[in-house]
């Protein structure tokens, strides 16, 4: 190795640097050997001034992988994105419907009281409670099951018996839409009917 002047500014740096380290300016004697006749030529030298041979610049081989991963980090971040939505809402959802549902119906022909309870709990368990009040008498039973979401149904689990309803934020109420009975109607919260049971 030895030591050459640079051109700009005249420091010394070695003949296989490629630029000077002081101005970085480019190294004007560095050499490269012809690989058709070995004559040594300029670094920069496009074409060989003995032999004519072309030298081809290599270009940094970037991988495809390198090419497409800011498509693919794109691509996973809004998939993650609309897994993290759908969590949420599915959470959010949950958060709103976890509370006692009831419904009371009193018949037209009696006093007859009818009053059903189900009660959602945020560790997925129901608790279906059913009560005819009529005249001096209650007839009264429970059942215990669970429940899940699936889309914008809920799916009540009773040993084996599903019923699905659905939520209506606007009105707060769940409404039965599956195997409906004599008492078809809407739930709503509990809170309003604390004086029947």
């Amino acid at each position: 190795m030895a030591l050459i002047k640079c051109s700009e500014c005249g420091a010394e740096m070695s003949d296989k640097a490629k630029a000077c380290p002081k101005c970085k300016a480019p190294n004007e004697e560095l050499k490269i050997e012809c690989p058709e006749c070995g004559e040594k030529v300029k670094a920069d030298s496009k074409v060989c001034p003995e032999c004519g041979y072309v030298f081809v610049k290599e270009k940094t081989s970037t991988s495809n992988f390198a090419k497409k991963s800011p498509i693919i980090i794109a691509l996973l971040s809004f998939i993650v994105i609309v897994l993290v939505a759908v969590v949420i809402q599915k959470q959010s959802f949950k958060n709103d419907i976890t509370d006692s549902w009831v419904l009371i119906t009193q018949s037209p022909y009696n006093d007859t009281v009818f009053y059903k309870r189900i009660t959602l709990d945020k560790d997925n368990t129901a608790e279906l409670k059913i009560a005819f009040f009529f005249d001096d008498d209650t007839i009264e039973d429970s059942f215990n099951g669970t429940w899940k979401i699936k889309g914008n149904e809920i799916i009540i689990d009773m040993a084996g018996y599903e019923v699905i309803y659905e939520y209506n934020k606007s009105d707060d109420a769940i409404y039965q839409v599956s195997d409906i009975d004599e008492f078809p109607d809407s739930l709503n919260r509990m809170k309003s009917y604390d004086e029947y049971y």
